[in-house]
């Protein structure tokens, strides 16, 4: 993610977009679609942020991609306005992963 580490979010966006549109690995489709959505966080689109988690959240298999949704589901609760939300995400994920 170097694209959007250095600020070329939008670059980044649209190189995600392609790549998972590519991809037919269900693990990697859903790397990629929360990839997309930290990058619309980042963009101020939370809608679209969320449709893209709700998409990965939907066709995730049951493997370590699992903690990266409920990573992206806390962050997409804190800039959702739902903070004690986002926080009871993150305890619980620290209870079930640690």
């Amino acid at each position: 993610m170097t694209l959007r580490d250095s600020g070329q979010i939008q670059e980044a966006l649209d190189e995600l977009r392609s790549l998972s549109d590519a991809t037919t690995d269900p693990e990697e489709k859903t790397i990629l679609l929360l990839d997309e959505s930290r990058c619309l966080v980042q963009l101020g689109d939370i809608v679209g942020a969320r449709k893209h988690f709700e998409e990965a959240e939907a066709i995730c298999p049951r493997t370590q991609a699992l903690l990266y949704i409920e990573f992206i589901r806390a962050m997409l609760q804190w800039h959702e306005g739902k903070p004690s939300k986002a926080l009871k995400t993150l305890d619980r994920l620290l209870r079930e992963y640690v």
